[in-house]
């Protein structure tokens, strides 16, 4: 007689906190009216928890469903397997495993309405950001006029604790231009240290020009005239959010401490 296969079915809800940048990711997919189950389908090990739940389960469908006993009832539960759910999660199976807990019913809607919450908050934030969009388009525009030398570029700063990069827009100030007058000790500074080319030409006044080759990467200018809902997000953020900004400045003063100790 052959033995059957035991499976674990491995159920991954949305994450309870998601930071700063992929709540404006989430938000930018389901502005543009995108597939948002799609996406985070896509790149569910950055946007589902990995602390999910795990349950003995049978196979209904090889490849589409499974299917476990809830816990406390007589209801067998079919879950979809490898896409993300309207419901609020993700699902995978593991083959030739076997776990002791069992999941409730009364989970599953908590993990249903962790992600309705979610929707709700994207839809919060979205109006939020177009609330502000003329602030918004002020301060950029004030910003370059005081400035010749200044663009809006984005700046991609890694993130050890999500494995990914952050990703910011910020008024970036041409050092190399600005070197050949009144600031060749900077650029001196950039090109003695082996900084790639847009860094060594490009500060930030966050970030005093000082960019770690490590860690930040410049990439092309932001076109003003038209800001889609990301890059405005990215500049609110900048604006309203005091945690954002404090991290740039702890940035500064490592940074400027650095300087002094190396001068």
């Amino acid at each position: 007689m052959k033995k059957e296969s035991k499976y674990v079915l491995i159920i991954m809800p949305i994450k309870e906190e998601l930071t700063t940048n992929q709540l404006i990711e989430l938000a930018s997919i389901y502005d543009r009216g995108d597939n948002l189950q799609d996406y985070i389908s896509q790149n569910y090990l950055r946007f589902c928890s990995s602390k999910g739940f795990a349950v003995n389960a049978k196979i209904a469908k090889v490849g589409c469903c499974a299917s476990f006993q809830a816990d406390k009832t007589k209801v067998s539960v079919v879950m979809t397997v490898g896409e993300f759910t309207e419901l609020g999660y993700y699902a995978t199976l593991i083959k030739n495993a076997e776990v002791t807990n069992n999941l409730s019913v009364t989970i599953l809607d908590d993990i249903r309405d962790r992600y309705q919450d979610l929707q709700k908050r994207l839809d919060e934030y979205i109006k939020e950001v177009y609330n502000n969009s003329e602030y918004i388009k002020s301060y950029i525009r004030e910003t370059m006029e005081q400035d010749p030398n200044i663009s809006f570029r984005r700046v991609l700063k890694y993130n050890a604790q999500t494995k990914d990069y952050d990703r910011y827009i910020l008024p970036i100030r041409d050092e190399k231009q600005l070197a050949r007058e009144k600031l060749p000790e900077a650029y001196n500074y950039f090109v003695s240290n082996g900084i790639v080319p847009y860094c060594s030409r490009y500060s930030c006044p966050y970030i005093r020009g000082n960019l770690d080759p490590k860690i930040y990467t410049v990439g092309q200018k932001i076109p003003i005239k038209d800001l889609n809902f990301e890059s405005l997000a990215q500049i609110y953020e900048l604006l309203f959010n005091q945690h954002i900004t404090d991290e740039l400045n702890n940035r500064i003063s490592g940074v400027m401490a650095r300087t002094r100790r190396q001068s």
